[in-house]
This record gives structure tokens, C-alpha cells and sequence, in this order.
């Protein structure tokens, strides 16, 4: 028994759009923290799954006119309906096309849900592969998928058949991740307990299945609910089991990200205390400085794709926290008590070569250093000397390292004259990029370098001038 998924990646790799924000050329201290946007939903929406039968089927591209043939079918016939379903599969994962011509059939999709809750395993796998094809596609489709089964694949994911749950979870996911009313919905009619069953399961596969559930839920911004405090704990089990057996779930690193996001989730602390010590012990154990660096390459055949996702959600899930007026004390209670391994590891990621890594590690050391518990211990550690680093790199740097060198500029006088330095020699040869001169003269300001912000400010007057 075989399934496939086209072209999809374990996880959505997307820069999340929570920043710090630093306050006016005097150093004062300010923290945007920007709610949910559209923006933010497409940046997280884990993409949609579509599948091959899981048990084989023609090779046969059938067209659209053919589809009417199989849907009535599928409506008149009860026997060889087991290799009408298969046919059927192939042919929704094909087009929008081939599904709306199936669905235009009278009856058509009542006897697939049918078939869903029929006693024949065989046949109940292959309808929920077709529902999750039908659910891969648009708006439309999926209501009327919702409308017509979701009742039966809440119930389904609850137990039984590891596989059948597998494929309904899918389902639900393409679902919840098409349109923040049919999340709702599904939370209306019992999404999140059957949720939660599935995260306790001991098969690994149907925990991830929950995970991606919760995090294609959470895309969306959604209504307080104790539910949703209940599945969280669940997530940190997760999360808690595969530190403890070294395993790798960026998935659960992914969907704790999502809590953090939403601020109406409302999760009780003791679970958050449990979570971001957690986060923190992932970090600094995969960081560059234990793990040989080409060992967190993507798509290494190893699994080590794996690592860099992990490492990665880390460094957002800790960036995004500590901007949370409820777990940046969390946050900054587990840093000061770890404090030289924590440095030494945020330094390391700050020496990577993986572009998405360095930058993702900018953000997340800007964002740290505008709380007030961690503005001076920031300054006076190695991170400071690596920021340094790279400013040595102008104009080779990501525009990250600026931003993050005028919020570290506003810590203390020391990390002012130290980064205001490593851009001095830049700043005069006019490399900069035109992005970072804002941040740059405004780090000159606050070194009391005069004579730099004069020089950044007509540069920036000449182009502006530009056409």
C-alpha cells in the first residue's frame, strides 16, 4: 500500500511577519507587534495535499466529458465501485475541471460520502482519498465537501484505522486552510477533540497528520476557545516526547509558532513554561555550533532538511514570543538562566551560511533585544561581536543586520561606538545599500558620530533625488 504527495514539502518554509519595530533616532524604545493580515495567512498556509490512490489504479487519463460516466457510476452501480473510486482519484488530482463535472452529477458526492461510511475498508480508503483530491481544489468545492461529509471525517479521525485517519485529516486540513469560515465550521461540529485524539495516538504519522490540522486551523485568526488550550497541551506532549527521544517534529515547533501568533487562544502558562524551555533545549542543541553546518542543508537525503527546519521555527517561535506581553517573562526567565549556552548559540547562527537561517536569527535577536530584561545582557555577549561581523560585510550582509544593529545600538553606549565602527568604513565608500541608510544614520545618531550622519543623510537626500 503506497501514497504520494505532489511536490509537497514537509513543512511551509515562510519568514513569519511578526517584527520588532525600533522607536525614534533617540533610542527609544518601541515594539510593533502587528496583528493578523492576509499577508500573514498566505506567508503560513501550509500548502494543500493531493494523493494517488493508496491502493493502485489506471494509468489511464480520462477526459473531462468521461467523468459524468464514472459519477453515475459511482450513483447506479454497487459493484466494481472499488475501481471506479481509484479512477475517480486520479482523475480529481488531475484538474478543478474533472472534479466540478463529477460534482454536477446528481447525487454524485452523497455517494461518495456513502461509500466513506460503508463497512468495506477497501472502499473506505479510496473515498477518502477522493475527498481529499475534491478538497485540494477551490472555494466552491470544498463547501460543498464540507457541507456533505465533515461531519463523517471528524468522526473518522477519532479512531480506528490508522490510515483512513490519515487520509480524513488530510481532508479536514485542505479544508480548514481554504477558508477561515469553514474552520469554523468544522470547530462548531467537533474539529478539535478529534483533534486532540489524534495527537494522542501512538502512530507517528497520525500525530504529524494532527499537528498539520492544527496548524492549517490556526492560519486563519480564530475565537477563544478551551478547546484550543487543551490541544496546545497536546502539542507540547509532542513536542516533549521527541526531545526526550530525539526526534525531529518542526511540525510541532511550526504549530506552537501559530500559538503564539494568535492571541486568542488564550493558552494558561504552566504550558507555556513547559513549551519554551523546550524550544530554547532544541535550539541550542542543533544550533551550527554542535551540528556540523552541512548537515542543516535542505533536501540532504537524510533527513537532515529536518534540522533546518527545526532549528528555523525555533528561532521564530522565540523571536515572536518574547514580543508577547504574556510569555515575554517566560521567555527572558529561561534566557537569563541559560545565558552563556543561549548566547553561544544565537552567535553561531549568526556566523551561518544558510541564508534563510542568518536571516531568520537577525529577526529573532532584534526582536530580543528591545525587551527590557534583555537589552543589557545582549551587548555584553558574543552575539554583539557577531553582529559586528557581519557588518564588516557591508554591503555583503542581509538588510537584516541593519535594523538589527541600530536595535542592539540602543542597548548601550559601548554597542553604539562598537557597531557605528564596523559601518564607518562602508558608510564613507557609500556601499550601503539605500535600504539600510535609515538604520544606519540613525545608529551614527546614537554614537554621537556627527560627522557619519551627515555623510548617510546626503547620500540619502541624492537618492531620493533619483528618478
Amino acid at each position: 500500500m503506497s501514497s504520494r504527495d505532489e511536490d509537497l514539502p514537509r513543512m511551509s518554509d515562510h519568514r513569519h511577519l511578526l517584527v520588532a519595530a525600533r522607536g525614534s533616532s533617540e533610542g527609544s524604545r518601541a515594539l510593533e507587534h502587528r496583528e493578523h493580515t492576509t499577508a500573514r495567512r498566505d506567508a503560513h498556509l501550509l500548502q494543500k495535499r493531493r494523493l494517488e490512490s493508496p491502493l493502485g489504479g489506471s494509468k489511464e487519463e480520462l477526459s473531462v466529458s468521461e467523468m459524468s460516466v464514472l459519477a453515475h457510476e459511482i450513483v447506479r452501480s454497487k459493484s466494481a465501485r472499488v475501481v471506479t473510486l481509484r479512477s475517480l482519484s486520479k482523475c480529481f488530482s488531475t484538474s478543478e475541471e474533472h472534479c466540478q463535472a463529477f460534482l454536477g452529477v446528481e447525487n454524485s458526492l452523497a455517494s461518495l460520502v456513502g461509500c466513506l461510511c460503508g463497512n468495506d475498508s477497501e472502499m473506505q480508503l479510496e473515498a477518502a482519498c477522493c475527498l481529499v483530491n475534491l478538497s485540494f481544489w477551490s472555494g466552491p468545492i470544498c463547501q460543498r465537501i464540507c457541507d456533505a461529509a465533515s461531519v463523517y471525517l471528524i468522526t473518522l479521525i477519532g479512531g480506528g484505522d490508522p490510515t483512513l485517519q490519515l487520509f480524513c485529516a488530510w481532508s479536514l486540513t485542505n479544508l480548514c486552510a481554504e477558508k477561515q469560515k469553514l474552520g469554523n465550521l468544522l470547530s462548531k461540529q467537533g474539529l478539535l477533540p478529534s483533534v486532540e485524539r489524534l495527537l494522542k495516538s501512538s502512530v507517528l504519522r497520525v500525530q504529524l497528520a494532527g499537528l498539520q490540522l492544527v496548524t492549517s486551523f490556526l492560519s486563519f485568526p480564530r475565537e477563544e476557545n478551551t478547546m484550543l488550550q487543551r490541544v496546545f497541551g497536546r502539542v507540547v506532549d509532542v513536542l516533549e516526547c521527541s526531545v526526550s527521544s530525539e526526534m525531529l517534529h518542526p511540525e510541532a515547533l511550526h504549530t506552537i509558532f501559530l500559538f503564539v501568533c494568535n492571541s486568542c487562544t488564550n493558552v494558561p502558562l504552566p504550558d507555556w513554561e513547559r513549551a519554551v524551555p523546550r524550544v530554547l533545549h532544541l535550539q541550542t542543541s542543533l544550533s551550527p555550533l554542535h551540528v556540523a553546518e552541512q548537515t542543516l542543508l535542505p533536501d540532504g537525503g537524510d533527513g537532515s532538511g529536518l534540522a533546518l527546519q527545526t532549528v528555523l521555527w525555533t528561532v521564530r517561535v522565540i523571536g515572536n514570543a518574547v514580543c508577547s506581553e504574556q510569555l515575554n517573562a517566560v521567555v527572558e526567565s529561561c534566557i537569563v538562566h541559560q545565558n552563556e549556552p543561549v548566547c553561544a548559540c544565537w552567535s553561531s547562527l549568526l556566523h551561518s551560511s544558510i541564508d534563510c537561517l542568518l536571516r531568520e536569527s537577525l529577526w529573532m535577536v532584534t526582536n530580543l533585544s528591545v525587551r527590557s530584561g534583555l537589552h543589557r545582557l545582549l551587548p555584553n555577549s558574543c552575539v554583539l561581536e557577531s553582529v559586528k561581523t557581519l557588518l564588516e560585510r557591508a554591503p555583503f550582509c542581509p538588510e537584516e543586520t541593519y535594523v538589527c544593529a541600530h536595535s542592539l545600538s540602543t542597548c548601550s553606549a559601548t554597542a553604539a561606538q562598537t557597531l557605528s565602527s564596523a559601518l564607518a568604513e562602508g558608510a564613507r565608500r557609500g556601499v550601503l545599500p539605500a535600504q539600510a541608510l535609515p538604520y544606519v544614520r540613525s545608529l551614527f545618531f546614537i554614537a554621537n558620530r556627527r560627522d557619519l550622519v551627515e555623510l548617510v543623510f546626503s547620500v540619502d537626500q541624492q537618492n531620493d533625488s533619483m528618478p
